[in-house]
């Protein structure tokens, strides 16, 4: 909703090249050969209160691909792909910024389109289905 209310198109965050950051310090590989990729649905108090854009930066922070947009029932979608140990470790015990409140993670694996890069989408009315092949990742 807020690039369609906002008036821009969604949006792609490609984050600098050669940082040293968190993904590293935490042994995250960047671009593993077999990454993996979670369907993600959070829920709770997360709709104006900057949780897209706490979760794209997590994303960047721990070496992550994916895609993310607002529901209109008040979740937030998500595919996070790469490795393991990075996708685990930020679905283990998310906090969202400080002014929301996290009250559910689902997350199964997704058997769509790996994503290549971070992506902020227009919100939807429904979740993508599990098994869909997006086109665009």
């Amino acid at each position: 909703m807020f690039c369609a209310r906002a008036g821009v198109p969604e949006w792609d965050f490609n984050p600098p090249k050669g940082l040293e950051g968190p993904a590293q310090e935490h042994g995250f590989e960047a671009d593993p050969a077999n990454p993996v990729a979670r369907h993600v649905l959070f829920s709770g108090e997360l709709q104006g209160h900057g949780f897209r854009e706490w979760l794209r930066h997590e994303l960047h922070k721990h070496n992550l691909k994916g895609w993310l947009r607002n529901l209109s029932d008040g979740r937030v979608e998500a595919v996070v792909a790469g490795s393991e140990a990075a996708v685990s470790h930020l679905l283990s015990d998310p906090k969202g910024p400080e002014e929301a409140t996290i009250e559910n993670v689902e997350a199964v694996d997704w058997k769509g389109a790996v994503p290549q890069k971070i992506r902020v989408r227009d919100m939807v009315a429904e979740p993508e289905s599990v098994a869909a092949e997006t086109a665009e990742a």
